[in-house]
């Protein structure tokens, strides 16, 4: 994705966002549209946290996969994907070997159930990878996490979604 940097080592990777830190709290429609949010593309949208949670869902669902599940024919097509856009029709394409064979099981049981929500306090504490990746592409931005409740996630404390 065009918003990482690396260090010419490679040792350090940033998220930068460029597009929202002078915006925040005033309607926007900026931003590259493959790694927009459904509100997003509604024309009162106010640019708050949960878009760019959304985002980082996107990108880390590409990191993953290799692919942007957005990211599929012309502005019109990916406006119409964002707008149709469930994690749960994508989150079976993360690689088996995405943090190991627990993980995969722990994927394909929590979809058996239906991605019952009930579920996401193991997945948070054995997967935080696949956690992450299903929480912050939530199509509800009220359900999205924020970035306390991720960090709490990684850091190892508090986990199974928004407190």
């Amino acid at each position: 994705p065009d918003n990482m940097m690396a260090s010419n080592d490679g040792s350090v990777v940033a998220l930068v966002d460029y597009d929202f830190a002078t915006f925040a709290g005033k309607p926007s429609q900026m931003g590259t549209l493959i790694y927009q949010a459904p509100e997003r593309l509604d024309d009162k949208y106010v640019a708050t946290y949960s878009g760019d949670i959304f985002a980082l869902g996107i990108t880390l669902f590409e990191l993953a996969t290799g692919e942007n599940p957005l990211h599929n024919g012309d502005d019109v097509q990916v406006g119409f994907n964002i707008m149709e856009f469930r994690i749960e029709n994508y989150y079976s394409q993360l690689p088996e070997n995405l943090e190991g064979e627990k993980c995969y099981q722990l994927r394909k049981d929590f979809k058996a159930a239906g991605y019952d929500k009930k579920k996401l306090p193991i997945l948070a504490e054995n997967c935080p990878l696949s956690y992450t990746i299903y929480m912050c592409l939530q199509r509800d931005p009220a359900e999205r996490p924020r970035a306390i409740d991720l960090l709490k996630v990684w850091q190892g404390k508090p986990r199974g979604g928004i407190e």
